[in-house]
Protein backbone atom coordinates (compact mmCIF):
# COMPACT_ATOMS: atom_id res chain seq x y z
CA UNK A 1 0.00 0.00 0.00
CA UNK A 2 1.11 3.55 -0.50
CA UNK A 3 2.43 5.52 2.41
CA UNK A 4 0.28 8.85 2.43
CA UNK A 5 2.27 12.03 2.21
CA UNK A 6 3.32 13.55 5.39
CA UNK A 7 2.54 17.63 4.48
CA UNK A 8 -0.28 17.79 1.71
CA UNK A 9 -0.13 21.70 1.64
CA UNK A 10 -1.96 23.31 -1.33
CA UNK A 11 -1.30 26.53 -2.79
CA UNK A 12 -3.57 29.17 -5.02
CA UNK A 13 -3.62 27.35 -9.15
CA UNK A 14 -6.00 26.26 -11.89
CA UNK A 15 -7.27 22.75 -12.20
CA UNK A 16 -6.89 20.81 -14.49
CA UNK A 17 -8.78 17.24 -14.38
CA UNK A 18 -10.43 17.75 -11.34
CA UNK A 19 -11.62 19.99 -8.95
CA UNK A 20 -10.19 23.49 -9.71
CA UNK A 21 -8.08 24.93 -7.30
CA UNK A 22 -9.56 27.98 -5.47
CA UNK A 23 -8.40 31.03 -3.35
CA UNK A 24 -7.52 28.60 -0.92
CA UNK A 25 -4.81 26.36 0.45
CA UNK A 26 -6.11 23.18 1.88
CA UNK A 27 -4.60 20.24 2.80
CA UNK A 28 -3.33 18.95 5.80
CA UNK A 29 0.62 19.97 7.49
CA UNK A 30 2.18 16.74 9.22
CA UNK A 31 4.21 16.97 12.87
CA UNK A 32 7.07 15.64 10.57
CA UNK A 33 9.14 18.56 9.56
CA UNK A 34 11.40 17.80 6.57
CA UNK A 35 12.63 20.83 5.99
CA UNK A 36 16.51 20.91 6.41
CA UNK A 37 16.67 17.12 7.03
CA UNK A 38 16.36 15.67 3.46
CA UNK A 39 16.75 17.08 -0.09
CA UNK A 40 13.98 18.17 -1.59
CA UNK A 41 12.78 16.90 -5.22
CA UNK A 42 10.38 19.08 -7.37
CA UNK A 43 7.86 16.91 -9.24
CA UNK A 44 6.04 18.21 -12.41
CA UNK A 45 2.68 16.65 -11.82
CA UNK A 46 0.86 14.42 -9.56
CA UNK A 47 -1.14 11.76 -11.81
CA UNK A 48 -1.29 8.03 -12.56
CA UNK A 49 2.48 8.86 -14.32
CA UNK A 50 4.39 10.38 -11.74
CA UNK A 51 3.23 8.44 -8.85
CA UNK A 52 5.96 5.77 -9.39
CA UNK A 53 8.43 8.72 -9.22
CA UNK A 54 7.29 10.23 -6.28
CA UNK A 55 7.09 6.97 -4.72
CA UNK A 56 10.52 5.97 -5.72
CA UNK A 57 11.76 9.99 -4.81
CA UNK A 58 10.23 8.82 -0.93
CA UNK A 59 12.02 5.60 -1.21
CA UNK A 60 15.52 7.08 -1.66
CA UNK A 61 15.37 9.55 1.10
CA UNK A 62 14.13 12.44 -0.73
CA UNK A 63 11.41 14.89 0.20
CA UNK A 64 9.31 15.29 -2.63
CA UNK A 65 7.28 18.89 -3.74
CA UNK A 66 5.07 18.19 -6.33
CA UNK A 67 2.69 20.44 -8.92
CA UNK A 68 -0.21 20.09 -10.69
CA UNK A 69 -3.22 21.69 -12.58
CA UNK A 70 -5.81 19.08 -10.88
CA UNK A 71 -6.61 19.50 -7.16
CA UNK A 72 -7.30 15.95 -6.81
CA UNK A 73 -4.56 14.33 -8.39
CA UNK A 74 -3.58 10.82 -6.74
CA UNK A 75 -0.07 12.01 -6.37
CA UNK A 76 -1.05 15.05 -4.32
CA UNK A 77 -1.82 13.08 -1.28
CA UNK A 78 1.58 11.43 -1.61
CA UNK A 79 4.06 14.43 -1.88
CA UNK A 80 5.45 16.26 1.06
CA UNK A 81 4.19 19.48 -0.44
CA UNK A 82 1.82 19.92 -3.11
CA UNK A 83 1.16 22.95 -4.91
CA UNK A 84 -1.61 23.17 -7.09
CA UNK A 85 -0.82 24.61 -10.22
CA UNK A 86 -0.53 24.77 -14.13
CA UNK A 87 2.67 22.66 -15.18
CA UNK A 88 2.95 25.80 -18.20
CA UNK A 89 2.67 28.38 -15.64
CA UNK A 90 6.52 28.73 -14.78
CA UNK A 91 6.35 32.26 -12.76
CA UNK A 92 3.63 30.33 -10.65
CA UNK A 93 6.02 27.68 -10.05
CA UNK A 94 8.95 29.71 -9.81
CA UNK A 95 7.41 31.70 -6.99
CA UNK A 96 5.75 28.92 -5.31
CA UNK A 97 9.40 26.91 -4.84
CA UNK A 98 11.38 29.70 -4.56
CA UNK A 99 12.20 29.15 -0.62
CA UNK A 100 12.85 25.40 -1.37
CA UNK A 101 16.24 23.77 -1.52
CA UNK A 102 15.94 21.72 -4.45
CA UNK A 103 18.22 19.13 -5.66
CA UNK A 104 16.81 17.54 -8.96
CA UNK A 105 13.57 18.59 -11.11
CA UNK A 106 12.08 15.16 -12.76
CA UNK A 107 8.83 15.71 -15.33
CA UNK A 108 7.67 12.57 -16.78
CA UNK A 109 5.35 14.38 -18.89
CA UNK A 110 4.57 15.06 -22.58
CA UNK A 111 3.30 18.83 -22.71
CA UNK A 112 6.16 20.95 -24.48
CA UNK A 113 5.41 23.79 -22.28
CA UNK A 114 5.47 21.94 -19.11
CA UNK A 115 8.84 20.49 -20.29
CA UNK A 116 10.36 23.87 -21.03
CA UNK A 117 9.60 25.11 -17.64
CA UNK A 118 10.42 22.30 -15.97
CA UNK A 119 14.38 21.66 -17.30
CA UNK A 120 14.57 26.00 -17.51
CA UNK A 121 13.35 26.01 -13.40
CA UNK A 122 16.71 23.16 -13.30
CA UNK A 123 18.76 25.34 -15.50
CA UNK A 124 18.40 27.89 -13.39
CA UNK A 125 19.04 26.43 -10.06
CA UNK A 126 22.41 24.87 -11.44
CA UNK A 127 20.81 21.64 -11.43
CA UNK A 128 21.08 18.54 -13.60
CA UNK A 129 19.45 18.87 -17.05
CA UNK A 130 18.69 18.47 -20.67
CA UNK A 131 20.43 21.14 -22.38
CA UNK A 132 17.86 23.51 -24.51
CA UNK A 133 19.15 22.15 -27.93
CA UNK A 134 17.64 18.46 -26.29
CA UNK A 135 14.56 19.97 -25.02
CA UNK A 136 13.76 21.07 -28.36
CA UNK A 137 14.81 18.22 -30.25
CA UNK A 138 13.11 16.04 -27.86
CA UNK A 139 10.01 17.71 -28.69
CA UNK A 140 9.88 18.54 -32.18
CA UNK A 141 10.95 16.24 -35.09
CA UNK A 142 11.33 18.93 -37.37
CA UNK A 143 14.67 20.44 -35.11
CA UNK A 144 15.54 17.22 -34.35
CA UNK A 145 16.07 16.34 -37.87
CA UNK A 146 18.03 20.29 -37.95
CA UNK A 147 19.85 19.64 -34.85
CA UNK A 148 20.87 15.87 -36.14
CA UNK A 149 22.12 17.07 -39.10
CA UNK A 150 23.96 19.79 -37.45
CA UNK A 151 25.74 17.12 -35.60
CA UNK A 152 26.31 14.88 -38.09
CA UNK A 153 24.02 12.08 -36.71
CA UNK A 154 22.88 9.93 -39.27
CA UNK A 155 18.74 9.96 -39.81
CA UNK A 156 16.27 9.60 -42.62
CA UNK A 157 17.04 12.12 -45.31
CA UNK A 158 14.16 14.31 -45.00
CA UNK A 159 12.39 15.92 -47.44
CA UNK A 160 12.19 19.66 -47.79
CA UNK A 161 9.58 21.33 -45.85
CA UNK A 162 8.70 23.98 -48.39
CA UNK A 163 8.81 21.46 -51.56
CA UNK A 164 5.42 18.67 -52.44
CA UNK A 165 6.74 15.44 -51.54
CA UNK A 166 7.42 13.21 -54.26
CA UNK A 167 7.71 9.79 -54.34
CA UNK A 168 9.62 9.21 -57.12
CA UNK A 169 12.72 8.03 -55.01
CA UNK A 170 10.44 5.61 -52.75
CA UNK A 171 8.37 4.75 -50.03
CA UNK A 172 8.18 8.28 -47.51
CA UNK A 173 7.24 7.99 -43.54
CA UNK A 174 4.99 10.84 -42.92
CA UNK A 175 4.65 11.85 -39.32
CA UNK A 176 3.24 15.00 -37.04
CA UNK A 177 6.04 16.93 -36.59
CA UNK A 178 4.56 17.61 -31.98
CA UNK A 179 2.53 14.39 -31.84
CA UNK A 180 -0.26 14.47 -29.90
CA UNK A 181 -0.97 10.54 -28.72
CA UNK A 182 1.16 7.39 -30.04
CA UNK A 183 1.54 6.52 -33.44
CA UNK A 184 -1.48 8.28 -34.79
CA UNK A 185 -1.08 10.44 -37.94
CA UNK A 186 2.31 8.15 -39.09
CA UNK A 187 1.91 6.41 -42.03
CA UNK A 188 4.30 5.11 -44.43
CA UNK A 189 3.35 5.90 -48.43
CA UNK A 190 4.12 3.84 -51.19
CA UNK A 191 0.97 5.13 -53.20
CA UNK A 192 0.64 8.96 -55.41
CA UNK A 193 -3.10 8.78 -54.44
CA UNK A 194 -2.39 8.03 -50.73
CA UNK A 195 0.26 10.62 -50.06
CA UNK A 196 -3.04 13.85 -49.79
CA UNK A 197 -4.62 11.63 -47.22
CA UNK A 198 -1.60 10.81 -45.06
CA UNK A 199 -0.20 14.29 -44.94
CA UNK A 200 -3.50 15.78 -43.89
CA UNK A 201 -3.73 13.11 -41.41
CA UNK A 202 -0.58 14.05 -39.99
CA UNK A 203 -1.04 17.87 -39.83
CA UNK A 204 -4.02 17.04 -37.94
CA UNK A 205 -2.88 15.07 -35.97
CA UNK A 206 0.43 17.29 -34.65
CA UNK A 207 0.37 19.63 -32.08
CA UNK A 208 1.37 22.49 -34.04
CA UNK A 209 -0.26 21.75 -37.36
CA UNK A 210 3.47 20.95 -39.55
CA UNK A 211 4.35 17.68 -39.92
CA UNK A 212 7.39 15.55 -40.72
CA UNK A 213 8.32 13.97 -44.12
CA UNK A 214 11.24 11.68 -44.57
CA UNK A 215 12.20 8.33 -47.26
CA UNK A 216 11.71 5.33 -45.71
CA UNK A 217 14.27 2.86 -44.51
CA UNK A 218 13.35 -0.87 -43.79
CA UNK A 219 14.83 -2.37 -40.71
CA UNK A 220 14.24 -3.04 -37.25
CA UNK A 221 13.43 -0.72 -34.07
CA UNK A 222 15.31 -0.72 -30.90
CA UNK A 223 14.77 1.85 -28.06
CA UNK A 224 17.33 2.64 -25.73
CA UNK A 225 17.53 4.30 -22.08
CA UNK A 226 20.50 6.24 -21.98
CA UNK A 227 22.58 8.40 -19.24
CA UNK A 228 23.47 11.86 -20.64
CA UNK A 229 26.61 12.82 -18.27
CA UNK A 230 28.23 16.38 -19.84
CA UNK A 231 29.37 14.41 -23.22
CA UNK A 232 29.50 11.13 -22.04
CA UNK A 233 27.01 8.00 -22.60
CA UNK A 234 25.92 5.74 -20.62
CA UNK A 235 23.79 2.70 -21.77
CA UNK A 236 21.39 1.30 -19.10
CA UNK A 237 18.86 -0.64 -21.02
CA UNK A 238 18.18 -1.35 -24.78
CA UNK A 239 14.71 -2.97 -25.89
CA UNK A 240 13.35 -4.04 -29.16
CA UNK A 241 9.92 -2.31 -30.84
CA UNK A 242 8.13 -3.81 -32.78
CA UNK A 243 5.86 -1.52 -35.25
CA UNK A 244 3.91 -3.61 -38.31
CA UNK A 245 1.79 -1.94 -40.95
CA UNK A 246 -1.57 -1.69 -41.25
CA UNK A 247 -3.33 -2.17 -45.33
CA UNK A 248 -3.68 1.46 -45.51
CA UNK A 249 0.35 1.83 -44.19
CA UNK A 250 -0.82 2.86 -41.52
CA UNK A 251 2.14 2.23 -38.49
CA UNK A 252 0.42 0.12 -35.77
CA UNK A 253 2.23 -0.49 -32.73
CA UNK A 254 2.41 -3.96 -31.59
CA UNK A 255 4.72 -4.20 -28.47
CA UNK A 256 8.46 -4.03 -27.37
CA UNK A 257 10.35 -6.66 -25.80
CA UNK A 258 13.36 -8.25 -24.34
CA UNK A 259 16.12 -8.89 -24.48
CA UNK A 260 16.86 -7.28 -27.66
CA UNK A 261 18.47 -8.89 -30.12
CA UNK A 262 20.80 -5.89 -30.52
CA UNK A 263 22.40 -6.81 -27.20
CA UNK A 264 25.09 -9.19 -27.99
CA UNK A 265 26.56 -6.98 -30.36
CA UNK A 266 25.66 -3.38 -29.94
CA UNK A 267 28.70 -1.44 -30.77
CA UNK A 268 27.25 0.69 -33.70
CA UNK A 269 24.49 1.74 -31.36
CA UNK A 270 26.81 2.49 -28.82
CA UNK A 271 28.98 4.59 -31.63
CA UNK A 272 25.97 6.75 -32.30
CA UNK A 273 24.93 6.95 -28.73
CA UNK A 274 28.11 8.44 -27.92
CA UNK A 275 28.09 11.03 -30.81
CA UNK A 276 24.42 11.78 -29.66
CA UNK A 277 26.04 12.76 -26.15
CA UNK A 278 28.76 14.91 -27.11
CA UNK A 279 26.24 16.60 -29.67
CA UNK A 280 24.52 17.72 -26.67
CA UNK A 281 27.41 17.92 -24.08
CA UNK A 282 25.84 20.15 -21.93
CA UNK A 283 23.11 17.95 -21.00
CA UNK A 284 23.25 15.65 -17.91
CA UNK A 285 19.30 14.03 -17.75
CA UNK A 286 18.22 10.49 -18.71
CA UNK A 287 16.63 9.52 -21.97
CA UNK A 288 14.87 7.26 -24.19
CA UNK A 289 16.51 7.17 -28.19
CA UNK A 290 14.63 5.46 -30.28
CA UNK A 291 16.99 3.83 -34.08
CA UNK A 292 15.51 2.31 -37.03
CA UNK A 293 18.60 -0.95 -37.91
CA UNK A 294 18.89 -1.12 -41.33
CA UNK A 295 19.73 -5.02 -43.27
CA UNK A 296 23.09 -3.60 -43.13
CA UNK A 297 22.86 -2.86 -39.33
CA UNK A 298 23.28 0.51 -39.28
CA UNK A 299 21.22 2.49 -37.21
CA UNK A 300 19.33 5.67 -37.67
CA UNK A 301 18.27 8.21 -35.42
CA UNK A 302 14.41 8.62 -35.07
CA UNK A 303 13.07 10.04 -32.08
CA UNK A 304 14.16 10.80 -28.53
CA UNK A 305 12.61 11.44 -25.42
CA UNK A 306 13.07 12.81 -22.38
CA UNK A 307 13.18 10.90 -18.99
CA UNK A 308 11.59 7.02 -18.84
CA UNK A 309 9.19 7.64 -21.57
CA UNK A 310 5.30 5.66 -21.14
CA UNK A 311 3.45 3.27 -22.40
CA UNK A 312 3.98 0.75 -19.06
CA UNK A 313 8.06 0.22 -20.65
CA UNK A 314 9.22 1.91 -16.94
CA UNK A 315 5.99 0.53 -15.04
CA UNK A 316 5.67 -3.06 -15.84
CA UNK A 317 8.40 -4.09 -18.87
CA UNK A 318 12.11 -3.40 -16.82
CA UNK A 319 10.74 -4.63 -13.67
CA UNK A 320 9.54 -7.99 -15.32
CA UNK A 321 12.76 -7.84 -17.13
CA UNK A 322 15.09 -7.14 -13.83
CA UNK A 323 13.35 -7.50 -10.90
CA UNK A 324 16.03 -5.89 -8.89
CA UNK A 325 16.17 -3.34 -10.88
CA UNK A 326 14.70 -0.29 -9.99
CA UNK A 327 14.25 2.02 -13.63
CA UNK A 328 12.76 4.97 -11.47
CA UNK A 329 15.56 5.09 -8.77
CA UNK A 330 17.38 5.66 -11.51
CA UNK A 331 15.76 8.56 -12.82
CA UNK A 332 15.65 10.08 -9.46
CA UNK A 333 19.40 9.62 -8.90
CA UNK A 334 20.27 11.12 -12.60
CA UNK A 335 18.29 14.18 -11.65
CA UNK A 336 19.72 14.93 -8.06
CA UNK A 337 22.75 14.10 -9.75
CA UNK A 338 23.97 11.54 -7.78
CA UNK A 339 25.91 8.02 -9.01
CA UNK A 340 24.11 5.04 -10.56
CA UNK A 341 24.27 1.67 -11.03
CA UNK A 342 23.14 -0.27 -14.39
CA UNK A 343 20.77 -3.01 -15.32
CA UNK A 344 22.97 -6.27 -14.11
CA UNK A 345 22.32 -9.68 -15.95
CA UNK A 346 20.47 -10.81 -18.43
CA UNK A 347 17.40 -9.89 -19.40
CA UNK A 348 14.40 -12.08 -18.77
CA UNK A 349 12.26 -13.09 -21.73
CA UNK A 350 9.06 -10.34 -21.58
CA UNK A 351 6.99 -8.25 -23.67
CA UNK A 352 4.71 -5.61 -23.90
CA UNK A 353 2.00 -6.81 -26.66
CA UNK A 354 -1.02 -4.24 -27.32
CA UNK A 355 -4.06 -5.52 -26.23
CA UNK A 356 -7.23 -2.91 -26.97
CA UNK A 357 -6.48 0.27 -25.78
CA UNK A 358 -3.76 -0.72 -23.14
CA UNK A 359 -0.84 -2.89 -22.67
CA UNK A 360 -0.49 -6.68 -21.74
CA UNK A 361 2.89 -8.18 -20.06
CA UNK A 362 4.16 -11.34 -21.45
CA UNK A 363 6.13 -13.87 -20.03
CA UNK A 364 7.86 -16.60 -21.64
CA UNK A 365 11.05 -19.19 -21.05
CA UNK A 366 12.71 -18.65 -24.11
CA UNK A 367 13.00 -15.61 -26.67
CA UNK A 368 11.49 -18.17 -29.35
CA UNK A 369 8.89 -18.65 -27.01
CA UNK A 370 7.99 -14.88 -26.45
CA UNK A 371 8.00 -13.78 -30.14
CA UNK A 372 6.39 -16.72 -31.00
CA UNK A 373 3.63 -15.26 -28.47
CA UNK A 374 4.41 -11.89 -30.10
CA UNK A 375 3.50 -12.83 -33.26
CA UNK A 376 0.36 -14.70 -32.87
CA UNK A 377 -0.70 -11.50 -31.41
CA UNK A 378 -0.57 -9.79 -34.78
CA UNK A 379 -4.19 -9.49 -37.28
CA UNK A 380 -2.79 -11.27 -40.29
CA UNK A 381 -3.40 -8.52 -42.51
CA UNK A 382 -0.83 -6.61 -40.96
CA UNK A 383 2.47 -6.71 -42.38
CA UNK A 384 4.86 -8.01 -39.74
CA UNK A 385 7.31 -6.52 -37.70
CA UNK A 386 11.27 -7.00 -39.60
CA UNK A 387 12.23 -8.29 -35.82
CA UNK A 388 9.60 -11.06 -35.84
CA UNK A 389 9.43 -12.26 -39.33
CA UNK A 390 11.81 -14.56 -38.41
CA UNK A 391 12.18 -18.22 -40.72
CA UNK A 392 8.18 -17.41 -41.96
CA UNK A 393 9.59 -14.56 -44.17
CA UNK A 394 11.00 -16.16 -46.69
CA UNK A 395 8.17 -18.85 -47.14
CA UNK A 396 5.28 -19.36 -49.38
CA UNK A 397 2.00 -17.41 -48.53
CA UNK A 398 0.62 -20.90 -47.26
CA UNK A 399 3.38 -22.17 -45.35
CA UNK A 400 3.58 -18.60 -43.58
CA UNK A 401 -0.08 -19.16 -43.04
CA UNK A 402 0.22 -22.36 -41.10
CA UNK A 403 3.04 -21.21 -38.82
CA UNK A 404 1.28 -18.31 -38.08
CA UNK A 405 -1.62 -20.58 -37.08
CA UNK A 406 0.14 -22.91 -35.18
CA UNK A 407 1.86 -19.66 -33.32
CA UNK A 408 -1.53 -18.62 -32.74
CA UNK A 409 -2.45 -21.91 -31.22
CA UNK A 410 0.42 -22.04 -28.64
CA UNK A 411 -0.46 -18.48 -27.74
CA UNK A 412 -4.23 -19.65 -27.07
CA UNK A 413 -3.02 -22.88 -25.15
CA UNK A 414 0.24 -20.26 -23.07
CA UNK A 415 -2.71 -17.97 -22.03
CA UNK A 416 -5.29 -20.08 -21.28
CA UNK A 417 -2.18 -21.90 -18.85
CA UNK A 418 -1.57 -18.36 -17.30
CA UNK A 419 -4.89 -17.84 -16.69
CA UNK A 420 -5.32 -21.76 -14.48
CA UNK A 421 -1.78 -20.33 -12.77
CA UNK A 422 -3.66 -17.04 -12.19
CA UNK A 423 -6.72 -18.92 -10.84
CA UNK A 424 -5.18 -21.45 -9.16
CA UNK A 425 -2.21 -19.13 -6.78
CA UNK A 426 -3.25 -18.69 -3.12
CA UNK A 427 -5.85 -22.20 -3.71
CA UNK A 428 -5.27 -24.65 -0.40
CA UNK A 429 -3.60 -27.42 -1.16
Amino acid sequence: MLETARDANRSIGEGERGDPCDDRAVGRRSDRAFEGEAPTLLVYGAGWNQLPLIEASRRHGFRVVAIDRDANAPGAARADRFHCISLRDHEAIVAATRAESIRGVVARITDAEGLASAHTLARTRGLPTACPALVEAATSKLALSQHARAAGLPMPPRLPPNEPPSLAAGPLLVRPDVTRRGKAGIRRVVRPEDLATALAEAAASSENGRIDVARWIEGEDVSVLVELDRGRAHRHAIWDEWVALDAAGGIRGVGCGLPSRFEADPDRIDGLLARLAAAFAASRCLVVVSLRIDPAGDPFLIEIHLGLGGDGIADRLLPAAWPEWDAFACWVRVEAGESNELARGAARPCALVRDGEGWRLIEAASVEALHARVRASIPSDWERPFGLRGSAHSKTEAEREATMKAEREAAMKAATNDATNDATKGTPK
